[in-house]
Protein backbone atom coordinates (compact mmCIF):
# COMPACT_ATOMS: atom_id res chain seq x y z
CA UNK A 1 0.00 0.00 0.00
CA UNK A 2 3.01 2.29 0.17
CA UNK A 3 2.82 3.00 -3.56
CA UNK A 4 -0.56 4.65 -3.03
CA UNK A 5 0.47 6.90 -0.15
CA UNK A 6 3.77 8.03 -1.67
CA UNK A 7 3.62 9.56 -5.12
CA UNK A 8 7.08 10.18 -6.57
CA UNK A 9 7.87 13.01 -9.01
CA UNK A 10 8.73 10.54 -11.76
CA UNK A 11 5.19 9.14 -11.53
CA UNK A 12 3.73 12.59 -12.23
CA UNK A 13 6.17 12.96 -15.13
CA UNK A 14 5.11 9.63 -16.64
CA UNK A 15 1.46 10.62 -16.25
CA UNK A 16 2.19 13.91 -18.05
CA UNK A 17 3.86 12.07 -20.95
CA UNK A 18 0.95 9.61 -21.22
CA UNK A 19 -1.58 12.46 -21.22
CA UNK A 20 0.36 14.36 -23.88
CA UNK A 21 0.41 11.16 -25.98
CA UNK A 22 -3.36 10.78 -25.56
CA UNK A 23 -3.77 14.41 -26.64
CA UNK A 24 -1.86 13.70 -29.85
CA UNK A 25 -4.49 11.15 -30.81
CA UNK A 26 -7.53 12.90 -29.33
CA UNK A 27 -6.76 16.43 -30.65
CA UNK A 28 -9.44 18.01 -28.48
CA UNK A 29 -7.22 20.17 -26.30
CA UNK A 30 -8.79 18.72 -23.17
CA UNK A 31 -5.79 16.68 -22.05
CA UNK A 32 -3.24 19.48 -22.44
CA UNK A 33 -4.31 21.25 -19.26
CA UNK A 34 -4.31 18.02 -17.30
CA UNK A 35 -0.91 17.01 -18.68
CA UNK A 36 0.52 20.42 -17.80
CA UNK A 37 -0.85 20.04 -14.26
CA UNK A 38 0.90 16.67 -13.95
CA UNK A 39 4.13 18.23 -15.25
CA UNK A 40 3.87 21.04 -12.68
CA UNK A 41 3.32 18.44 -9.95
CA UNK A 42 6.42 16.60 -11.12
CA UNK A 43 8.48 19.77 -10.71
CA UNK A 44 6.78 20.59 -7.42
CA UNK A 45 7.63 17.10 -6.17
CA UNK A 46 11.30 17.77 -6.85
CA UNK A 47 11.20 21.18 -5.15
CA UNK A 48 9.07 20.14 -2.15
CA UNK A 49 9.62 16.40 -1.64
CA UNK A 50 7.78 16.35 1.70
CA UNK A 51 4.42 17.24 0.15
CA UNK A 52 1.87 14.57 1.08
CA UNK A 53 -0.13 12.69 -1.50
CA UNK A 54 -3.34 14.35 -0.32
CA UNK A 55 -1.98 17.80 -1.13
CA UNK A 56 -0.53 16.55 -4.40
CA UNK A 57 -3.94 15.32 -5.52
CA UNK A 58 -5.63 18.52 -4.36
CA UNK A 59 -3.14 20.69 -6.26
CA UNK A 60 -3.38 18.40 -9.30
CA UNK A 61 -7.17 18.66 -9.37
CA UNK A 62 -7.16 22.43 -9.00
CA UNK A 63 -4.43 22.96 -11.57
CA UNK A 64 -6.15 20.60 -14.00
CA UNK A 65 -9.33 22.67 -13.90
CA UNK A 66 -7.56 26.04 -14.05
CA UNK A 67 -5.16 25.08 -16.85
CA UNK A 68 -7.85 23.37 -18.94
CA UNK A 69 -10.16 26.39 -18.70
CA UNK A 70 -7.25 28.74 -19.44
CA UNK A 71 -6.27 26.68 -22.48
CA UNK A 72 -9.83 26.66 -23.81
CA UNK A 73 -10.20 30.43 -23.26
CA UNK A 74 -6.86 31.25 -24.89
CA UNK A 75 -7.46 29.12 -27.98
CA UNK A 76 -11.20 29.83 -28.24
CA UNK A 77 -10.80 32.06 -31.29
CA UNK A 78 -8.62 29.61 -33.22
CA UNK A 79 -11.45 27.17 -34.11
Amino acid sequence: MEFITEVAPWQWFVLAIVLFAIEIFATTGFFIGIALAALVLSILGLVAPGLGWEWQLLVFGGLSVVLTVAYKQYFKGFN
